[in-house]
């Protein structure tokens, strides 16, 4: 998988789990997302040299000038997906970055 795949898969995500209605904040939601991160934060794609560069900003900005340019309902409920996503993507990263990767002790 690329940078430009894991784009797609996490839009997909986005779009399934938001027509769905469902709380992604559980469990078995969350960790769909969590997969995407960790194949983004293992190949060090939140480096500024990385292209495409998948910190939460930066994913905002892609999605915002490709998928969700127009304004309607539709994607008002996918940008409020979006950045919720988007706030554990980089607290996720946060955490990583400042204490590692927990022990499986």
């Amino acid at each position: 998988m690329d940078g430009h795949e894991l784009l797609k898969s996490l839009r997909r995500l986005i779009e399934s789990h938001t027509e769905l209605g469902c709380n992604i904040h559980q469990s078995g939601y969350k960790d769909d997302y969590f997969r995407l991160f960790r194949v983004a934060h293992d190949r060090r794609w939140f480096e500024s040299t990385a292209h495409p560069r998948l910190t939460g900003d930066a994913i905002s900005d892609y999605f915002y000038d490709d998928w969700l340019a127009a304004k309607n309902d539709k994607n008002d409920k996918l940008a409020k997906t979006m950045r919720a996503v988007l706030n554990m993507w980089d607290e996720w990263h946060y955490a990583l970055e400042k204490y590692g990767v927990p022990s499986e002790d």
